[in-house]
């Protein structure tokens, strides 16, 4: 006989045992398929359909939790909303394939329409996430970060699959410009999720919300290499990395839901006071230049070359407000401490020498 608490997370077990299947399946017929097709390939499309599909009754679940916040419940459902639009848009791309006897064509503008939407709305979901007070030094570093975040991402998705595509190696620009904007459309929102995970996300559970970030990421590396398999291959990645991206969102719904489920909410540990996400983008970033270096010399060289200086002075600037805003702060202190001082000294009204400053002085002159 099963307790109430192991009854309530026997769904959350189910429905991430069935997306580990559909990934788990997505993957088999993608590898099976990479040198000759054995089926048409808008079969390769079910698990992702399916997967998105659970993805977006899920949270709608886990936005009915009890205990989620009125903000988290809004967010989720919002994100629910947009994944149910991506399965809509994939549903659309399927029916086009066999309309076209099975085989994978551009992307139709009427499922690019439908994504690009969704990522639109995934994008104002995750900014409308409120967040605590900062100053304006904090805005700075913050942005600053950021930047350094999404240029390196830019510049890694840029140098792998856009750039092969602009010289003409990888086709015309008219057989991937689907995935190029779709990849464009998850570094915006990858950009949103970075905002939010430096900032912190408040009401969102931030383990949740970083599960929600490497969906998106998948998705990016899934458009990306969609420019460098789609010539070669009888498949496409968004066959395989759409069952993962659906995966990693039920994972980040059913972490806000264990986190609404808790009898009592737990003491937060103290953070890092930094982020060791900017650092990571820097050390990708210098990979980059590294393999561009030992490569065949080409423009993406000089590109990436001015990324990795730009990223570096994005990280010197933002270290150089850092220390401007600890000078500053270390000022203040030392205000506020004569203030205080001053005050255990002095009459609040006459500001007169009091007794215990007179106390202490007869101290000290008893001592010397």
């Amino acid at each position: 006989m099963t307790t109430t608490g192991e009854a309530r997370r026997e769904p959350a077990r189910l429905v991430l045992y069935a997306a580990v299947l559909l990934t788990a399946a997505a993957t088999a017929w993608f590898v099976a398929n990479l040198r000759a097709p054995h089926g048409p390939q808008v079969l390769g499309r079910i698990p992702g359909i399916f997967a998105l599909t659970l993805a977006a009754v899920w949270l709608r679940r886990v936005a009915g939790t009890p205990g989620v916040p009125a903000v988290a419940r809004r967010f989720w459902n919002q994100i629910a909303l947009v994944t149910a639009l991506n399965t809509v848009g994939m549903i659309v791309r399927a029916c086009d394939s066999i309309r076209a006897h099975g085989t994978e064509q551009n992307l139709p503008v009427t499922s690019l329409v439908i994504v690009i939407v969704a990522m639109c709305g995934a994008v104002w979901a995750l900014l409308r996430i409120p967040i605590g007070p900062r100053t304006p030094g904090d805005w700075i570093r913050l942005s600053l970060d950021g930047a350094t975040v999404i240029l390196g991402a830019g510049l890694f998705v840029w140098y792998v699959a856009f750039a092969p595509v602009l010289a003409g190696e990888r086709g015309g620009l008219r057989d991937v410009w689907g995935p190029v904007v779709i990849g464009a459309m998850c570094l915006a929102c990858l950009s949103a999720v970075v905002k939010i995970v430096l900032t912190g996300s408040g009401p969102v559970d931030p383990a949740a919300l970083r599960m929600l970030g490497m969906g998106l990421l998948a998705g990016g590396v899934s458009s990306g290499t969609a420019t460098i398999i789609m010539p070669t291959s009888n498949m496409v990645p968004g066959h395989l990395f759409l069952p993962v991206i659906s995966l990693f969102i039920v994972l980040a719904g059913n972490r806000q839901r264990r986190a609404a489920r808790q009898p009592s909410p737990r003491p937060r540990q103290r953070g890092r006071p930094y982020s060791l996400l900017p650092y990571a983008a820097v050390v990708a970033t210098d990979a980059l230049l590294v393999l561009a270096t030992v490569g065949p010399a080409d423009g993406r060289r000089h590109v990436v070359v001015a990324g990795a200086i730009t990223i570096t002075a994005l990280v010197v600037v933002r270290q150089i407000v850092a220390f401007v805003d600890n000078a500053r702060l270390v000022d203040q202190l030392r205000e506020r401490e004569d203030q205080l001082r001053h005050q255990a000294s002095h009459d609040a009204l006459t500001q007169l020498d009091n007794r215990d400053l007179l106390v202490e002085r007869v101290i000290a002159a008893l001592g010397a």
